[in-house]
């Protein structure tokens, strides 16, 4: 009689689990629990978001100037960078003669050797680039720094007493910022 006895406990119990089991799974089905899309809060949020125009107050400043207010300002900052110019001394290039002959040397190298055969103040700047072959003899100074100048797509500028050797797409930056620097400071007279 034991064994009977806990074989119908084993099933009462296996029974019970079963009906546990059925329940919940069927509670389960009943509140089906749905995920929430990840990206639906976002597509809610754009659906009932609304453009903005930015003021077209800003963007008209350019088109107040006439042609003609440009061209004037225009002007006007090329007189000013010419007085500047005046301002400052020109210096000249030594004339004194050079003979040089090197081959596989990147430009700046050869551009500090001419500069110290002329006992000259340099600084090159780092878009100048290149290897130089140069074979020149009994030539003046100036002629083979402006010829090499003008090989490389190169240019100088005095500052102070120091010559400085930019690429000509350097020298366009630069001239571009001084007038928008002049802009600026006019803008603020006004």
């Amino acid at each position: 009689m034991g064994i009977k006895m806990v074989k119908n406990s084993i099933m009462n119990c296996l029974m019970a689990l079963v009906l546990v089991f059925l329940i919940s799974g069927c509670k389960s089905l009943d509140k089906k629990e749905v995920k929430p899309d990840r990206f639906e809060k976002w597509r809610i949020l754009a659906e009932e978001s609304q453009g903005q125009t930015p003021d077209s107050k800003q963007y008209d400043l350019d088109l107040e100037t006439s042609e003609k207010e440009k061209v004037e300002n225009i002007n006007q900052a090329a007189v000013e960078l010419k007085d500047k110019k005046s301002e400052a001394p020109i210096k000249n290039l030594p004339d004194m003669a050079v003979t040089m002959k090197m081959h596989d040397v990147s430009v700046a190298v050869l551009l500090r050797t001419l500069a110290r055969a002329a006992d000259m103040n340099i600084m090159i700047n780092e878009t100048v680039t290149g290897d130089a072959k140069i074979n020149i003899n009994n030539i003046p100074w100036s002629q083979a720094f402006t010829g090499i100048l003008n090989t490389y797509g190169l240019t100088y500028k005095w500052s102070g007493d120091v010559l400085r050797v930019i690429t000509v797409e350097d020298l366009n930056k630069e001239i571009a910022l001084m007038e928008a620097t002049q802009k600026f400071e006019t803008s603020k007279k006004q």
